[in-house]
């Protein structure tokens, strides 16, 4: 049995028309899937940035409210406060407070007195008295982000949240 060209031909016509819903239709389901994925992504990216807003608004909240008057050596009424902010908060490994040199007053757990590197632009968030940056805890590896607000009256209110404890700010 010998095949002529006008066979061959209606042959590869009959496949491509055989082929063609099956391949229209997985490049429309293909595309319907992409579409439904990226709103998905784009629904969870959304929620998470609400919460991690929420957090960081509360923990900004946090450090105005637990700021420590400056010239005032930290008493013990501060370090419980601190104690507690780092404790109520799981986000949350250090809390210090600065004079209006940057020199650490006092801080839970006790660091040192310069504990953090700050590197990575500074970013100023909500009124503009509170501001994120990365940082380092002296010494070590650790890394993660710092919470500074800064008081009219000078000095600052810290708090450090590692890398590793970032995502309790968006879950």
């Amino acid at each position: 049995m010998r095949f002529d060209l006008r066979q061959f031909l209606f042959f590869v016509i009959g496949c491509v028309l055989a082929l063609a819903p099956v391949v229209g239709a997985n490049v429309l389901i293909s595309h319907q899937a992409t579409i439904m994925a990226q709103q998905r992504l784009d629904a969870q990216a959304e929620i998470a940035s609400a919460t991690a807003h929420g957090e960081l608004l509360a923990l900004a909240e946090e450090l105005r409210e637990s700021s420590i008057a400056v010239g005032v050596t930290c008493g013990e009424n501060d370090a419980l406060r601190m104690q507690a902010l780092t404790i109520g908060s799981p986000a949350v490994s250090y809390v210090a407070t600065a004079d209006a040199d940057g020199q650490i007053q006092c801080s839970f757990p006790d660091l040192g007195d310069e504990p953090l590197e700050f590197f990575g632009e500074e970013t100023f968030l909500f009124e503009g008295d509170i501001s994120i940056t990365q940082a380092r805890i002296s010494g070590t590896r650790a890394t993660g982000t710092a919470l500074r607000y800064m008081r009219e009256e000078g000095g600052d209110q810290l708090i450090f949240v590692p890398r590793s404890m970032l995502s309790y700010l968006i879950s």
